[in-house]
């Protein structure tokens, strides 16, 4: 690997890294090509201080860099967690995107790839190990928004979530991933809404479930979209499927049937109707109770069996 030197690779991860964090989220375009190289850096960096002579993309006297395989092989892959491998294949996927031509960032899209790349080039940090990075705060303070005082008592700020929740427990962040790792101390898949309890810990069947339940359409793309709604009362959640199937990162078709023992820990996003998208509370734990099928698709109706969790 006499094409890549150590410095100059540190130096990339941090001249990229510091491009993007200096834009604001609406240029999000302008970043995708410094967000790709900055992971293309710590990537080559973490082969060339692990396998300095086997680099897995030269083959013979050849040798072309190619971010997918570098990646994708297990000499690479098996030193991170699975979250952490699909936020880089997200971020390659995402970016290579938008630098194709494809649809632009959006604001949310691009706050979240920052947080992936950020955790990511962290992870190669440790596997490495070698610190290039400046550290992270070691307190966690939540930046203060107003919302009713009968509730501001209840925030969560601990970096690492909680293994329980009882039904009124806040949990506020700087983005959507941030609120999840507030929640759980871990963060969810690309464009995913929900954590499946045993990647948890937890025995339990089901997933931890943070979404909007005020009515309105929400998903990963327009042409995928669920209205969740809250009864007034907080003992039934209905989840309906609005349109279409999504094709994008995770491609998956939509199954109206869940397990009849699967259970979701609930987490409503802007409880109070403020706009507060990255605060969340605790609504209890539920489980599905009857099926209703619509003119566009079906709903889901789910009962509240407990306010604690675990139960």
């Amino acid at each position: 690997m006499e094409n890549y030197n150590e410095n100059d690779l540190i130096k990339g991860i941090i001249e990229n890294m510091t491009f993007v964090k200096n834009q604001p989220p609406k240029d999000g375009d302008k970043c995708a090509g410094s967000i790709r190289s900055a992971l293309e850096n710590a990537v080559k960096l973490f082969w060339l201080k692990k396998y300095e002579n086997v680099p897995v993309w030269i083959k013979g006297d050849h040798e072309s860099f190619d971010l997918y395989e570098a990646i994708s092989d297990p000499k690479f892959s098996k030193c991170f967690d699975k979250i952490t491998i699909s936020y880089m294949h997200t971020i390659r996927t995402r970016c290579n995107q938008v630098l194709h031509g494809g649809s632009p960032l959006t604001v949310n899209e691009t706050t979240e790839l920052l947080s992936m790349l950020d955790k990511c080039i962290r992870s190669i940090e440790q596997a490495i190990p070698l610190t290039f990075l400046s550290p992270l705060p070691s307190k966690t303070t939540p930046h203060e928004a107003p919302f009713s005082q009968r509730k501001q008592n209840n925030i969560h700020s601990q970096q690492q979530g909680l293994k329980s929740y009882t039904a009124g427990d806040l949990f506020k962040g700087n983005s959507n991933i941030d609120m999840f790792y507030k929640v759980c101390g871990t963060y969810p898949e690309f464009n995913r809404c929900w954590i499946a309890l045993k990647d948890l810990g937890y025995s339990d069947r089901g997933i931890l479930w943070v979404v909007y339940m005020d009515g309105t359409p929400h998903g990963p793309s327009r042409d995928y979209l669920w209205v969740n709604r809250i009864s007034s009362d907080s003992e039934t959640i209905e989840e309906e499927y609005v349109k279409g199937e999504y094709v994008g990162v995770h491609k998956h078709r939509v199954t109206k049937y869940v397990a009849k023992d699967e259970i979701r820990v609930g987490f409503r996003r802007d409880p109070l109707g403020e706009g507060e998208a990255n605060l969340c509370e605790c609504v209890g734990v539920f489980q599905i109770s009857e099926y209703r099928d619509t003119a566009t698709g079906f709903i889901r109706v789910y009962k509240r069996i407990s306010n604690n969790f675990p139960l």
